[in-house]
């Protein structure tokens, strides 16, 4: 045992350790980091698919190409276009974080650090995937993050081999490129490159603050020509952010690690390599350090966001149970959470049997209210959604191509969306447009072609059962938005397509949901509740006893049963001897009526 210290203590030993550690650090960070954003983040990255659309066409191409940040930009939609796979998003982003990492130490590797100072350079990598979780920050920020450091990686290689001169001039025009290709984050080679310049003690290093200088000329410049909005916004990662929204400033930590990181390694470089404990302990440090650091930004986080990023896949992927399973969305009172189980219920055609089991609000939560929000794509991608499984088909396509305008790189499923309401309202032409371009796509090709089949055919649109039975939802007169409200609009699809049991049930639920003794007496009279059912639902009976409930034998006229009329009386009973013994209400019938209308009736929320 003690040979094996002592060999491992031995310097030729130790050295050849020291030349496999930077590649095992990176295998095991990634692996680390793989596990990490599968378990906590999958949904982020099924989100980033459907936050663009990658394009096989020239146009595409160039459009993309020939801005600020258009290398990096076209990378990460290349790379995003395949998030839909799998563990594919969480892989490539653990990749690429560990890549920079590397790449990161070879820029250092002249200085001859100990490699047992690697993990410090996963701090940059680390304060990177806390900003690129959100959801708002667009991917190319990552991409362009590590291409800053290939480029300084790159240019350390072979800079020292050139003259001052040469060495400055090459620096200024890399700035450049690297700015207009990667966009603001690239600002890590320059400031890499000064520092790294200043502590190698190179011949007239401070000349290279020309680089910065050029990066910021070029910033105005591109000011003046209005390619940038602000200046902030030309040299900070705000510049990836959401238009109209403003990303967090601690998003640009990961830049400023960069020179922060070169300079701590430079000062502990010497870190002697005769003992081993020594050796072990200070890197375990590090790791420590980082450790604390990354559950400290996590802490930051919205979870909010990436519950709703779950829901929103498995609206897309018609996955409900999914959405019926998820506590974090049944069990909540926010009305957004409630919008995705109450649709989840309504594919179920369970929505009027157990609407009050959940946490039911007003009526956004059953189509979320987007006053001040009406441009933000995680509520027009639902109400979209909402719209359509209603028949409300004007609405779902007016939400949808919101949707797709107000992303920055288009919406794959809400082009889809447009490409099916343009076949029911029989708009042919528009609708072979949006397939042309999804028959350019990677994912969505060959639904995009299978479509063409309904092109100029109304006897195929008529007899399919999608398409055909949303084209006889659709009003006499124009409803492309719904200017008198979603309840009357849902009225009028009933009225004319009884057998639409989506938009039937969610009329029902808003009649429930208004509390409106009026509302219920108005939507009886305007159909017969047995005839529209069937067997009219245990809610409905229950708002007809309250409408109704000085009549009992014309409610059960209505279709409500002699069990309904029991239970109300025993309601009834309950709550008058809870009355007189000044009883708090709520707790007295909540554990029993809980999941009535009655109780919802009288309180106002379950």
């Amino acid at each position: 045992m003690s040979c094996s210290v002592e060999m491992l203590n031995n310097p030729e030993s130790m050295s050849r350790i020291e030349k496999f550690l930077p590649g095992l650090f990176s295998v095991a960070f990634f692996l680390v980091l793989l596990i990490f954003l599968q378990t906590s983040r999958e949904f982020l990255f099924y989100a980033r698919e459907q936050q663009q659309l990658f394009i096989y066409s020239w146009h595409f191409f160039q459009d993309r190409y020939f801005e600020i940040g258009g290398f990096a930009s076209l990378f990460s939609l290349f790379l995003v276009q395949f998030f839909s796979v799998p563990c594919f998003g969480s892989a490539v982003t653990a990749a690429l974080c560990s890549l920079s990492a590397f790449l990161l130490w070879r820029a250092l590797r002249k200085n001859e650090p100990s490699a047992w100072l690697f993990p410090l350079c996963l701090f940059p990598a680390i304060f990177h995937i806390h900003a690129v979780n959100d959801f708002y920050l667009d991917y190319s920020c990552l991409t362009g993050f590590l291409l800053a450091i290939a480029f300084l990686s790159a240019y350390q290689s072979f800079a020292y081999r050139l003259g001052s001169p040469a060495r400055i001039i090459s620096c200024v025009i890399a700035t450049v490129a690297s700015y207009l290709l990667l966009g603001p984050v690239s600002v890590i080679f320059p400031l890499g490159v000064v520092v790294l310049d200043f502590i190698g003690k190179r011949p007239k290093a401070y000349l290279q603050l020309f680089s910065l200088l050029g990066l910021v000329v070029t910033a105005i410049v591109l000011l003046k020509l209005g390619k940038i909005e602000t200046f902030f916004k030309g040299l900070s990662c705000d510049f990836y952010y959401e238009p109209l929204l403003n990303g967090r400033i601690v998003y640009n930590a990961s830049v400023i690690c960069v020179p922060v990181v070169i300079m701590v390694v430079f000062l502990l470089r010497r870190l002697s390599v005769k003992s081993l404990s020594v050796n072990v302990i200070a890197s375990c440090a590090v790791v420590l350090v980082l450790c604390v650091t990354a559950v400290t930004l996590s802490k930051h986080e919205n979870k909010d966001i990436y519950k709703a990023l779950r829901l929103q896949h498995d609206v897309i992927t018609s996955d409900w149970d999914d959405i019926l399973d998820f506590r974090g969305a049944t069990d909540s009172r926010n009305y957004f959470f409630m919008n995705f189980v109450n649709l989840a219920l309504s594919h179920e055609n369970l929505l009027l049997e157990n609407l009050f089991r959940y946490r039911q609000g007003s009526s956004s939560s059953l189509l979320y209210d987007a006053a001040g929000e009406a441009f933000n794509p995680q509520i027009t991608i639902l109400r979209a959604n909402v719209y359509y499984w209603l028949g409300c088909v004007g609405s779902a396509q007016n939400q949808a191509f919101d949707s797709f305008v107000s992303s920055k790189h288009g919406n794959p499923s809400m082009l889809q969306m447009l490409v099916k309401t343009n076949l029911i309202f029989g708009s042919y032409d528009v609708a072979e447009k949006y397939i042309k371009i999804l028959e350019k796509t990677w994912a969505y090709r060959r639904w995009a072609s299978s479509q063409r089949r309904f092109l100029h055919d109304d006897a195929a649109i008529d007899s399919d059962p999608e398409l055909g039975g949303k084209r006889r939802d659709l009003p006499d007169g124009d409803a492309f938005a719904l200017i008198d409200g979603i309840y009357s609009n849902l009225l009028r699809i009933v009225e004319k397509n009884p057998g639409n049991a989506a938009a039937r049930d969610y009329a029902a639920a808003c009649m429930l949901m208004s509390r409106s003794k009026d509302a219920i007496i108005d939507f009886l009279g305007r159909f017969q509740v047995k005839d529209l059912f069937g067997v009219v639902p245990a809610l409905v009976q229950q708002a007809v006893v309250v409408a109704y409930e000085n009549d009992l034998e014309y409610c059960r006229s209505l279709g409500v049963s002699d069990k309904t009329v029991g239970e109300y009386k025993e309601f009834k009973n309950r709550y008058k001897e809870a009355r007189m013994r000044n009883q708090d209400l709520r707790s007295a019938l909540k554990s029993r009526y809980r999941d009535t209308f009655w109780y919802y009736y009288i309180f106002g929320d379950n």
